[in-house]
């Protein structure tokens, strides 16, 4: 499998912070286009709030883009969605015909307040390609 779009969804956590470095790497290694989305949780997308969504949707790309600094813009494409982040992240994959989910994942051990299964846990699930997950703490590895 050789990807052409590899999406990267962020939330701008350590554990994101590694799939992204990882997603970079494999774009690079493909000569791949990234995909870099964020998805701001927010209820209410149509009504009153929607200026406010809006406004989100702005602030969320100039953060994103500021993680990159000087890029080759061709190759990375920035997007930032107000909703739910498992419909948000499944929905994008399928109109971008991503081939590649790159995603971080927090190393949480089970307790029996975990009733329901993580946002990456439904992605792998639902998610119409492969995902592969990273854990925060191989962003040390992967930088030493």
């Amino acid at each position: 499998m050789k990807p052409k779009n590899i999406l990267v969804p962020t939330d701008l956590s350590e554990s994101a912070a590694a799939a992204l470095h990882e997603g970079r790497e494999l774009a690079a290694s493909f000569d791949a286009t990234l995909h870099v989305l964020q998805v701001i949780e927010y209820p209410l997308r149509n009504g009153p709030a929607s200026e406010l969504c809006g406004q989100k949707e702005r602030a969320g790309l100039e953060r994103l883009r500021g993680l990159f600094g000087a890029i080759d813009e061709r190759r990375v494409t920035f997007a930032c969605h107000v909703g739910t982040p498992l419909v948000e992240i499944v929905e994008y994959a399928r109109t971008h015909d991503i081939d590649l989910i790159v995603m971080g994942s927090h190393q949480r051990l089970p307790t029996p307040q975990m009733l329901s299964p993580s946002v990456t846990e439904n992605i792998v699930r639902q998610a119409p390609c492969p995902v592969l997950v990273v854990h925060a703490q191989q962003a040390h590895a992967l930088a030493a």
